[in-house]
């Protein structure tokens, strides 16, 4: 997806086809300065019916590098993506 608009409180809004969610993103305070509109960012669904936001921030491309945002999953998650 393509981030839309970066809020302070953990959302961000992002662009997924003709859609724009709501999006979870852990510890945006610490990296506030990287999510900037136009970034694209990786995406999961976060599989639990119960939460609001039906999405969570993986990773974002930014100038051609991809972050790691989510430490949740650690290198389990990325060798599972290459």
């Amino acid at each position: 997806g393509e981030i839309v608009k970066c809020y302070k409180n953990l959302i961000l809004d992002v662009q997924i086809g003709d859609e724009v969610v709501p999006v979870f993103c852990p510890e945006l305070d610490a990296r506030q300065k990287i999510y900037v509109p136009g970034a694209e960012v990786w995406l999961l669904p976060t599989g639990n019916p119960r939460r609001r936001l039906k999405y969570e921030t993986q990773m974002i491309n930014r100038d051609g590098s991809l972050i790691m945002i989510n430490p949740t999953y650690g290198l389990r998650r990325v060798s599972f993506l290459y």
